[in-house]
């Protein structure tokens, strides 16, 4: 059977209809493996056992207060982080997602069902077995090197792929869903154009270019964090230099509109890994400042809560330069952030030497 039509999307998930068709998937480095099950009936009163370094949310009555359960939790080891996300069954009952994440060239372990998942944590983060067992298990999943990306999402011969289709992000951040949303709003503006007879194909390949800019960024920042996931210290400065790119760079860009304006696509390209230029990743001088710091105490951490949030990153601008000066805002926190980080090792460098 033939169709005829303006634009064939492919929304086809993993099978990847048009991505195998055309031969566009590409399986970069550094792939991923994935574990993850759903739970019910657990004593979420466990979770009060975490010894978690960091800032607490405000407490009751004070601005911005939440209940951390509803966090996303996150615990990190040497080339594998766990998530537990808390959610709501049919019957209105607690429920979590548990996931177990690995790069498996790096995770020396092999994670596929429930029985290797806690004798693993069992070892790393005993709270999460122990509250794996105080529950039921609903359900399993794996997927083994699942890790992918199209070469391109958009052509002028009017074809696109959308979401799973078009990449399998680390869930890490849950990039995936952002991605995708974004996508839809690129593909509105590409098909405003062909009615009003001016999208040219210079612009499929642009909105293409730039979809693809910020997926390889993150992913390759991602990539790069695996094999020193297990350093919190390091893992503290990764988490904390994305959060402030998020805030203060690329959610203002979102919000707009700058995936998808053709006014204000140049300011979304800064998204792109260059030779100069790692938006999402940090700079080699931190992983050194890691590496020399050696075992961390809660002492030589340099905390970040309020600072990296961005209140004005919901605000609609009809002026560029409220864009522009976020992302300086941003990047002047970046900097002290830094300077604060290298001051403090230096700090206990001196001492260990004059010991």
């Amino acid at each position: 059977m033939s169709l005829e039509a303006d634009w064939v999307i492919d929304v086809t998930g993993r099978r990847q209809l048009l991505g195998r068709k055309l031969d566009l998937i590409q399986k970069p480095e550094g792939q991923r493996d994935c574990f993850w099950f759903r739970m019910r009936g657990f004593d979420r009163g466990m979770l009060k056992n975490l010894n978690a370094l960091g800032p607490m949310p405000p407490g009751p009555g004070e601005p911005y207060h939440y209940d951390r359960y509803f966090s996303t939790h996150h615990f990190m080891g040497k080339g594998f982080w766990i998530w537990l996300i808390p959610m709501k069954g049919e019957d209105g009952g607690d429920m979590m997602s548990v996931g177990f994440t690995s790069r498996p060239d790096v995770f020396s372990g092999n994670v596929r069902r429930i029985s290797d998942f806690l004798a693993h944590t069992d070892q790393s983060h005993r709270v999460v077995s122990d509250l794996v067992r105080s529950g039921e298990v609903l359900d399993t999943n794996t997927m083994k090197r699942y890790h992918y990306v199209v070469s391109r999402v958009y052509h002028p011969d009017r074809w696109a792929i959308v979401g799973d289709a078009a990449y399998a992000p680390d869930p890490l951040f849950s990039n995936g869903l952002a991605f995708g949303t974004l996508q839809w709003e690129q593909l509105g503006e590409m098909f405003r154009q062909q009615l009003e007879g001016r999208l040219s194909p210079e612009m499929v390949h642009t909105y293409s270019d730039l979809l693809m800019g910020p997926v390889i960024a993150t992913q390759t920042a991602i990539t790069n964090w695996y094999p020193t996931m297990h350093d919190p210290f390091v893992s503290a400065i990764r988490l904390n230099w994305i959060e402030i790119a998020y805030f203060y760079v690329f959610l203002p860009m979102v919000v707009n509109g700058c995936h998808y304006k053709p006014d204000r696509l140049k300011l979304f390209k800064l998204l792109q890994n260059t030779s100069d230029s790692r938006p999402f990743d940090i700079t080699p001088d931190l992983v050194a400042a890691g590496k020399a710091l050696g075992r961390a105490r809660p002492e030589h951490f340099v905390y970040m809560g309020k600072e990296k949030v961005n209140l004005r990153a919901m605000e609609m601008l009809d002026d560029l330069r409220g864009l522009y000066e976020q992302g300086a805002e941003g990047g002047r926190i970046r900097a002290e952030y830094t300077r604060q980080i290298l001051s403090r090792v230096a700090q206990v460098t001196r001492t260990v030497l004059d010991q």
